[in-house]
């Protein structure tokens, strides 16, 4: 019974003085974003926030992401995301998949990730109501389809037959007109 206890107490010393390490988790990360583009999840505005995440994962967590860095045009193309996908699971070998951003690219990457199961995780894909069909996919976005049902229940709540919808359309670069604030009116049927 000695020897547990002071095999316990030098555990405990030594972890107190950092003497004792485990090796970290390696995670083999792709990262698929589109890059010189106007949209905010494009690769210049989400690598830097990736990058605190990956180094605050090793020092709260022990795991060590290596990220496989991947931009594609300046533009959503399912091909292109597709195609960079392909190539992140089948030469590099990731473990993981993070993006893309855009939905329609994420619905193709989704049918994929189904085939050669491979999580991804995305911020995206708020136009695609329901992803039951994806078993690999982790979405931290919301989706048109929650935000509606949010809607239809507080008209419900309270009673309302009318109400406006105030939303800030500035992400849509294409169109001047919908940029600042838009009004919208919404009616309950």
């Amino acid at each position: 019974m000695v020897p547990v206890k002071v095999a316990l107490i030098i555990f405990i010393c030594t972890a107190e003085v950092g003497l004792v390490s485990s090796s970290p988790i390696i995670v083999r990360a792709g990262i698929l974003l589109t890059e010189n583009s106007t949209l905010m999840y494009d690769m210049r505005n989400v690598r830097p926030a990736l990058e605190v995440a990956f180094a605050r994962a090793l020092v709260e967590h022990n795991v060590h992401f290596e990220p496989v860095w991947v931009a594609y045009d300046d533009k959503c193309k399912q091909y292109n995301a597709l195609g960079h996908a392909n190539d992140l699971m089948s030469i590099e070998k990731v473990d993981v998949i993070i993006g893309p951003g855009c939905s329609d690219d994420m619905v193709i990457v989704c049918e994929l990730t189904t085939y050669y199961p491979l999580p991804l995780l995305i911020g995206a894909g708020e136009l695609i109501d329901t992803t039951f069909m994806y078993p690999w996919l982790i979405r931290f976005s919301y989706n048109t389809y929650s935000l509606w049902i949010i809607f239809v229940k507080m008209m419900k709540l309270y009673q309302w037959k009318d109400i406006a919808l105030i939303r800030d359309c500035c992400d849509f670069p294409k169109n001047v007109t919908t940029r600042g604030k838009r009004f919208s009116p919404v009616r309950s049927t």
